[in-house]
């Protein structure tokens, strides 16, 4: 049965990009509705002050420290968890922090009625030009894939597409329980398509929603769209996803690698030698790993269960932090900052 939700939480990542993560939760905090509660997950060096988000007001805020970077996937698998343990809320949206979202937005995803393992996306805008960056994606029985960017009217019913980009996913947490977290080891490039395909595959749908829109500033993590470590997960990744996850045959394989290779030399007699590395040393991997890894990707917990994490909380009105997982020289513990304002909400 199509239900809406009541209680939303959101999972937002920063790395370092304190400017792009408070744009985004002003965002947020200027929405017509607000969400039940917001995770940010720290994955970077410099420490993300909560006290300096004083300005976001009603904005209820939890901001997680696992200590290292997990990785896009494993950050995003953390704060999904914090939401399963800690908030009994009903649907949850994954988030980039480099996006922007109208003031009607999680307003929208409130009322959007979804299935069990029915997930929705929105269409996304570039954020410089204001053209379609995403309007869902293709994935080919070769594992190729493609971004659709085809402009799509916002009152256009929703549209069934193979995956969607992890800039923004939404579903209710019994869907995101069912399908497990996204894979840690990939990281950044093809977890989402990794994520959505597994959720097709067990009779799941990617529903777009022209409804629902936001702004994204576009490859600008990881030293943008042809950095080398870019290419380097796009090749490692990419073959992974072939031959783990979609099993292509030994042609569409060998395809892959002859493509990808032909780039790589292109790479190096253009003088650029970084990205052929990088893209060699990705296909490399991307080949032993899928020889020897078997699919049990591990959930955020499990890749911080031997680092501290550290939980500061905002929730209107008061400020503090608050222990979680923590190493043995955390010694304080308060309760969760949810249980402050009346219990768990749905």
């Amino acid at each position: 049965m199509k239900t809406t939700a009541a209680g939303l939480g959101v999972v937002l990542l920063d790395l370092d990009q304190k400017l792009q993560t408070t744009r985004c939760l002003r965002s947020l905090a200027a929405g017509s509705r607000l969400p039940n509660l917001v995770v940010v997950v720290a994955n970077g060096r410099k420490h993300f002050e909560v006290d300096a988000l004083a300005h976001l007001g009603r904005l209820p805020l939890v901001v997680l420290r696992p200590g290292k970077n997990l990785g896009c996937a494993g950050g995003r698998n953390l704060g999904l968890e914090y939401l399963f343990q800690h908030t009994s809320l009903a649907r949850f949206v994954v988030l980039d922090n480099d996006t922007v979202v109208p003031a009607d937005f999680l307003e929208n995803v409130a009322s959007a009625e979804l299935d069990f393992l029915e997930v929705a996306a929105p269409v996304i805008y570039d954020l410089s030009s204001g053209t379609v960056w995403s309007s869902g994606g293709l994935t080919r029985r070769d594992g190729s894939i493609s971004q659709l960017t085809d402009p799509i009217p916002d009152t256009a019913p929703a549209k069934e597409v193979d995956w969607a980009p992890g800039a923004c996913l939404i579903a209710s947490r019994e869907t995101w329980a069912r399908v497990g977290p996204f894979d840690a080891w990939m990281g950044f490039l093809f977890e989402d398509v990794d994520w959505c395909h597994r959720l097709t595959a067990i009779g799941g749908r990617v529903l777009l929603r022209p409804n629902l829109s936001l702004l994204h500033e576009a490859n600008q993590s990881l030293g943008g769209k042809w950095s080398p470590k870019r290419v380097h997960l796009w090749a490692r990744n990419g073959t992974v996803f072939r031959i783990v996850t979609m099993k292509v045959g030994l042609w569409s394989t060998t395809a892959w690698l002859a493509t990808e290779s032909t780039l790589a030399v292109r790479d190096l007699c253009a003088g650029k030698a970084r990205c052929f590395l990088a893209r060699a040393t990705g296909l490399a991997l991307g080949v032993w790993a899928s020889l020897l890894r078997r699919r049990e990707p591990s959930t955020g917990v499990s890749h911080t269960a031997s680092h501290a994490l550290i939980t500061d909380s905002v929730v209107p009105g008061e400020r503090r932090g608050i222990g979680f997982g923590a190493s043995e020289s955390t010694t304080e513990r308060h309760p969760d900052p949810l249980a402050q304002r009346g219990g768990h909400h749905t």
